[in-house]
Order: C-alpha cells, then sequence, then structure tokens
C-alpha cells in the first residue's frame, strides 16, 4: 500500500473541491425540459405564474326586468269586449241619426204586421214620428209614435231598446208626452209617457195641476171615467141595498 504524500493530498483536495464549485448544483429533469432552446429571432417564452386555486368572487349581473308576457286569455277578452263596445257606440251612434223621411207621408194607418225602420223628431210639436214599412205592398209611412203604441205597444219598446240606451238619449230631447193616466191616489196622478212602458220605473207621479196643463183633454176624459165608475159602483150598492131590505121586508 502505497502512501500519499502530504503534496499529493493537496492536490487531491484541490481537485475535489474544483469539481464540486465548478460543477454547480444539478437541475431537476422538470426545470430542464422546460427550458427549450428558442431560434434566435424569437422571444423568450415565459411561463405565467400558477393560478390561485382560490376562485374568484363574481359580482351578480345588473338584473334588467323584461315587461310581463301578456296571457293570451286576459287580454283577449279585453280586447274582445273593447272591439265590441266601440261596436256598440258606433252601431248606437249611426242608428241614433234620424232617418230620411223624404217622399214618406204622414200617416196614422199602421197595422200590426208593418215594421218600425225609422224614427223622425218633429220640432214643432216636440214629438217623435216612427217610420213604418208594409211588406205587402212595399210601402212607407210617417206615424205618430202614440198611434202605434196605442195599436202595439211592445213594437215601440222593443224599438227603443234596441238602441242600448234610454229614449231620450237616442231622441236627443227631455220633452215628454203624456200616454195614459193609470191611476190616482189623493192629488196626484200616476202617468204613463208616449216611448215608454207602465212598468214602477217609466212611471211618474204628477199633480193634476200638471196634467191638465200638459193635456187637459186626457185629464178630463179620465176623471169622466172615475166618476162613471163610481157612479156606477154607488148605484150597484143602492140596488143591492134596495133588494137586500125587500127581501128582509
Amino acid at each position: 500500500m502505497s502512501r500519499i504524500g502530504p503534496a499529493g493530498r493537496r492536490r487531491t483536495a484541490l481537485r475535489t473541491y474544483s469539481r464540486r464549485n465548478l460543477g454547480g448544483p444539478v437541475a431537476k429533469p422538470a426545470a430542464i425540459a422546460a427550458r427549450r432552446k428558442l431560434p434566435e429571432n424569437s422571444k423568450e417564452v415565459t411561463q405565467s405564474p400558477p393560478l390561485s386555486r382560490e376562485r374568484p368572487v363574481e359580482k351578480p349581473a345588473a338584473i334588467t326586468r323584461q315587461p310581463p308576457t301578456q296571457r293570451s286569455i286576459g287580454p283577449a277578452r279585453s280586447t274582445a269586449a273593447e272591439a265590441r263596445s266601440r261596436s256598440s257606440r258606433t252601431k248606437t251612434q249611426t242608428n241614433a241619426v234620424e232617418t230620411d223621411t223624404v217622399g214618406v207621408s204622414q200617416s196614422t194607418d199602421f197595422r200590426k204586421d208593418d215594421e218600425i225602420v225609422g224614427w223622425k223628431f218633429n220640432r214643432a210639436t216636440k214629438s217623435v214620428d216612427l217610420i213604418t214599412y208594409r211588406a205587402s205592398d212595399d210601402s212607407k209611412r210617417l206615424v205618430p209614435e202614440s198611434v202605434v203604441q196605442q195599436k202595439v205597444a211592445q213594437k215601440v219598446y222593443a224599438y227603443w231598446e234596441s238602441f242600448n240606451q234610454p229614449r231620450e238619449v237616442t231622441v236627443g230631447s227631455d220633452y215628454f208626452h203624456i200616454f195614459a193616466i193609470i191611476d190616482q191616489k189623493n192629488s196626484k196622478l200616476k202617468v204613463q209617457w208616449v216611448g215608454y212602458t207602465d212598468s214602477a220605473d217609466d212611471t211618474t207621479w204628477e199633480t193634476k195641476a200638471k196634467v191638465r196643463k200638459m193635456n187637459p183633454t186626457l185629464l178630463t176624459d179620465y176623471l169622466a171615467r172615475r166618476e162613471r165608475a163610481a157612479g156606477t159602483q154607488t148605484t150597484s150598492k143602492l140596488r143591492r141595498g134596495r133588494m137586500s131590505g125587500a127581501a128582509i121586508g
């Protein structure tokens, strides 16, 4: 076994020290693989830092309210109803216009089969004449409303109801004529008006003075009928009384 002298040991130590300092730390295989040789004219690619595992807090998006979707039933119904209302108003306004009476003669001739096809407001008398049509001879007549009401009252009522508004609105006049006196209570008279029914909604209680001013002939006839009716009842009572007295005697 040879011995190394002091000089040899010193040289060995220097070589060992040189390898340790000049060699440098050994790179990890992953780091070596990441280093790629780039072309001279290219830029060096730098690896981005690793992403954080914490999820970023996202701000809620602004909520924009959309207009509500229309249902197919509700609006359809309201639209249809509105259309019907507009149609009804248009029809009423059209039919409420006075009918042209050129070539139609005034008459009191009215039959139950005649139809009411129009009306005309008489500004002189503030009354209404009804235009009637007779299919048998294809003729038209201008007949006073009161005459038609006396013969076929239901036709008059039905005609005005077809306008879907009060008669006075259709005619455009607030002047009324007495058609009949149907009852009496003390000093008041129950009055039915021309163009109106004898229902409680259409009739009114008026004073004798007012009725006498509006239609004195009608009031006179009514009172005369009541007197005759009262006289007849009195005569009947007297007769029944005499007959019962004679029977007792």
